[in-house]
């Protein structure tokens, strides 16, 4: 390989590594397309997300009240059947919560499932999306 190939070859290899992180950065910066696609797909997935809590908080109060009534009626009831009736409010008591939780888990986990494929039609880069939060959700009982 002759000398000048050789510089042009060194001249294109150290023209790339410089100018590479401002391609780089040019394909990481979103549009504001992106962002507001993103901004879109986002706040959807919050409402179901907080109407999904809302579901599920709603359950564990009722699972609450249920057991307060149950539990009530088991004292105040004839004391033969008095522990098999505290057994039952304990036991429903535990079944509803479960469900609540499971339920919410299910919701919970489809709706981050629809964002991660809504959002890939938004074709944002990694930085403008904000699906590594998801680990952040609660997870209930």
């Amino acid at each position: 390989m002759s000398i000048k190939k050789s510089l042009n070859l060194v001249a294109v290899v150290l023209g790339l590594v410089l100018l590479a992180p401002i391609f780089i950065q040019a394909a990481s910066t979103p549009s504001a397309f992106v962002v507001a696609c993103v901004q879109t797909t986002v706040l959807s997935r919050e409402t179901k997300l907080g109407a999904a809590v809302s579901a599920y908080t709603q359950a564990i109060q009722a699972a609450y009240a249920s057991r307060n009534t149950s539990l009530n009626q088991a004292y105040s009831g004839d004391v033969a059947n008095l522990k098999p009736a505290i057994k039952k409010s304990w036991s429903d008591f535990k079944t509803s919560v479960k469900n609540a939780t499971k339920s919410w888990k299910d919701t919970r986990n489809t709706i981050w499932k629809d964002f991660r494929n809504a959002v890939k039609n938004c074709k944002a880069p990694s930085s403008a999306v904000d699906s590594g939060n998801s680990g952040s959700e609660i997870n209930g009982q």
